[in-house]
């Protein structure tokens, strides 16, 4: 299984060859992104919180590895993403208590990486 700084390394990468074909399109979406996780009524952790639980029952990969190291770096804890994942589970049964260990997993590689 990829680690998770790979599956970010080839969001990365793929988002740059897109990039490449349709520049404006993706600054449009980065603004776009960039602006719907700032705070607002909800703080940005928690927004992170929620494109997490979105992203694993979409069953994206990549979006859940990009959604979960924002959430570490907006200060989310090893319980706050366990109880996300409870959420996930609860709306997505079996797979989502598939995804959610694969977050668990994803959680403690990113963690590791940033000590």
């Amino acid at each position: 299984m990829p680690k998770a700084d790979e599956l970010l390394a080839e969001l990365e990468s793929g988002h740059e060859k897109l990039g490449e074909e349709i520049s404006e399109e993706m600054k449009d979406f980065r603004d776009f992104a960039e602006n719907v996780h700032s705070e607002g009524a909800l703080s940005a952790k928690q927004k992170s919180l929620i494109a997490l639980g979105a992203a694993a029952v979409k069953q994206c990969k990549y979006c859940i590895v990009k959604n979960l190291q924002e959430a570490i770096e907006r200060g989310a804890t090893r319980n706050e993403i366990a109880e996300t994942c409870s959420v996930i589970m609860l709306l997505n049964g079996g797979p989502g208590s598939a995804y959610s260990g694969f977050i668990m997993e994803k959680f403690d590689e990113l963690q590791q990486s940033q000590n």
